[in-house]
């Protein structure tokens, strides 16, 4: 029966994903997600996007790669919310190579390159913390502060840490 799931096809994927989530999800699915709510749910107060957006096809990253990813992200999630306020934080797949973030000056590229590509979201304090260390606080309204915590710095998969920041 075609409409039934057999170990044959757990690695299938197609313009949705896979069933058995063992793929990351395509394009299509992330513009028919953000089209769908933008259409269906009013009043979307806000976003958090949690990191992670490139594909875990490690062999296939560089820092452009991860970057241009973002990019897409952004571009779509800016389309279809333009006057919703978004909260973005770095995930382990958006550093190059995943898991290896040095922290402060050593991963400047990163802050700076995402912070340029998420200025649109961020208050101009934001922009300074995340620009120094992947990590901001922004006031969405009186009595109510978002803290985006940069969790990449300190896994024990980043070696960055082990040998240079041992006493940090």
């Amino acid at each position: 029966d075609s409409n039934s799931f057999s170990n044959d096809n757990v690695n299938i994927s197609n313009k949705w994903g896979s069933p058995y989530g063992k793929c990351d999800i395509p394009i299509s699915l992330l513009k028919s997600v953000l089209n769908f709510t933008s259409n269906n749910i009013d009043n979307v107060d806000s976003i958090f996007l949690t990191g992670d957006g490139p594909p875990h096809d490690i062999w296939e990253q560089s820092r452009r790669y991860n970057l241009n990813v973002n990019d897409a992200i952004r571009t779509f999630t800016k389309y279809y919310f333009p006057n919703t306020s978004v909260f973005p934080i770095i995930g382990n797949h958006d550093t190059f190579p995943i898991n290896q973030e040095p922290g402060l000056t050593q991963s400047y590229w990163l802050y700076k390159n995402l912070s340029m590509r998420w200025k649109y979201w961020f208050s101009n304090d934001s922009l300074n913390t995340f620009n120094f260390g992947g990590f901001y606080t922004q006031r969405v309204k009186p009595g109510f502060r978002i803290i985006g915590l940069n969790t990449n710095v300190y896994p024990k998969e980043n070696w960055w840490q082990s040998l240079y920041n041992k006493d940090d």
